[in-house]
Parts: structure tokens; sequence; C-alpha cells
């Protein structure tokens, strides 16, 4: 009988070797969003002939296509076949290009019908691009930057001890804008940042924020990706309505200050879960790759 089970914190050295293997740049290979959004979406693991396999889902179950430390496929083609001993037929997501070449390696037949995840594609940018807003494909960028500079007087502040309970009650308001408790997915990523906050220092995260007048206008946290990788991720980013810019100003200051003076070459922004909108603002930082997903049955 495979045991899946909760993630905790004491989990996460183990975790981050089988994330390092893969050694790629997507979200899901990250600790912390996987940790801090596990309530919501039902998310477990079990290490199955020393491959690591995620569960996520209720009622519609999916699971992780096996990932062996070492990239032993022998060992991979184990796991899947004990997973499907289990389970019987199963919804199978590949989380970029490298485990999909495997995938229809091992599995062709299967891999004949394999579905894109569209709307789970994580954008990457070029952390310069970010820092810089070079460039005609940046000149809107840079008019709202100097709009808020000429509407506000901000500074910029690393989150820490002091002002962490700041950001907190600026969520709150936040939330309240944006129909956090009657939205399904805003409330889940409520969730999501509540455990984040609870466990911010624990966790290891890092952040920004911007102030004016003494409040809070915007905030943002991320992470390397693991240990040693060259890729940042950007979990969570808010601002408030009333602040019109804020939203440009807190991604450019924090990719200057909390990001570009470390050895990262990319900026994980995650997905846009198919919402247009966010997909509109998301393409308008012109990404420097998607991470592709996808999904087949076996």
């Amino acid at each position: 009988m495979i045991e899946f089970k909760r993630m905790k914190l004491s989990d996460r050295s183990l975790l981050e070797q089988y994330f390092k293997a893969v050694g790629e740049r997507n979200n899901e290979y990250c600790f912390t969003a996987i940790y801090t959004w596990q309530e919501s979406f039902n998310t477990c693991f079990a290490v199955i002939n020393d491959c690591l396999v995620l569960k996520t889902g209720n009622e519609n179950v999916s699971y992780s296509f096996p990932v062996h430390i070492n990239g032993d496929e022998s060992a991979v083609m184990l796991a899947m076949k004990a997973m499907k001993e289990q389970n019987g037929e199963i919804k199978i997501n590949i989380y970029n290009d490298k485990v999909k070449e495997m995938a229809e390696r091992l599995f062709p037949e299967n891999c004949m019908n394999i579905q894109e995840k569209r709307d789970s594609a994580e954008y990457l940018y070029n952390v310069d691009d970010l820092v810089n807003l070079a460039g005609r494909k940046y000149h809107s960028k840079r008019n709202h930057i100097a709009n808020f500079n000429k509407s506000f007087d901000w500074t910029y502040e690393q989150i820490n001890n002091e002002n962490i309970n700041d950001c907190i009650e600026m969520n709150k308001i936040w939330c309240a804008e944006n129909n956090c408790e009657t939205d399904k997915s805003a409330n889940r990523e409520k969730c999501a940042l509540d455990k984040c906050f609870e466990e911010y220092f624990e966790l290891k995260m890092t952040g920004g924020l911007l102030k004016i007048s003494g409040k809070i206008a915007a905030f943002t946290i991320g992470e390397p990706l693991y240990p040693g990788a060259d890729t940042f991720v950007v979990h969570f980013e808010k601002a408030l309505s009333e602040y019109k810019g804020a939203y440009a100003v807190i991604n450019q200051q924090f990719a200057i200050n909390g990001i570009a003076k470390s050895e990262y070459l990319y900026i994980n922004r995650e997905d846009d879960a198919g919402v247009e909108g966010l997909r509109k603002a998301k393409l308008s930082y012109n990404p420097a790759m998607l991470v592709n997903k996808y999904r087949i049955v076996v």
C-alpha cells in the first residue's frame, strides 16, 4: 500500500534533493509553493521505489510523473507500475519539457494523446529585463513607474520582523477589495499566503514592500526555487488599488533590491491560471520563455 502524506517543514531537505535533480526552473518543484498550497489542493507526497511522486486533488486526483534523484528510468518504470497496480488508470502531470521527453521514451503510446496545459504554463523572465525595463517593449512600464513617482512619495523596505505584521494587515484590506471570502481562487491564495506569513522566517522567504506615508501600499514575497538554482520564484505580489502603478514599481524594486544582487538568471512569476487579464499582464513583461506543462493518462 502506497502511503501519501502531507509535507512538513522537516521534509524540505529530502524533497529538495529531488527538485534539484530535475534541474528545471518550474514552480511545481519548489518546496514552499507546494507546502503553503497543500491544504487548498490536497497535495501529498510519497517516495515510491526511490522516486518522488506528488498526489493532488480530492475527487479529481492526479499524480506527478515520478522523479528519481539519479534519473534512473528503470526506477521510474517500477514506480509507475506500483502506482497503476494500486490505482488502475491514472492521470499523470508532467511539469516541464525535460520530463515530457522521458515520458515519451518510456510511455510512447500514452503520450500520443498528450494534453498541453497552457493555463498552467509558468512565465520566466530575464532578471536584467525586469531590473532595467530597457527598450521600446517596456515603454509603457516605464511610464507607469514615472507616473507613480510623480504621484507618491514612497520608500522600499525589505520585509522583516518589524514590518511583517503591517503586510498582514495590508493583505486583509486587499482581500476585502478582491472578495477573498466569496471568490474560490482568491480564497485559496489567501490561505496559502496566510501560511507563508505564519512561517515566513522558518521558510526563509525574501520579501519587499512599498510604503507611502507610513502605510504599506504593496508587497511581494519569493525565494530561490531550490538551493543553488539559477531561478528565483515570486510566490505572492499584492498592491492596493488606490496606488495606481504600484504593481509595476514593486515588481521592479524587488527585482533590483531582492533578486539582482544574487546570482540568478531568471525570475519565475508562476502561471496565469487561464485568467485573461493576468495573462495579458504577464505577457506584457515579455517573458524569456514559458515552462510548459502536460497531462497523460497511463
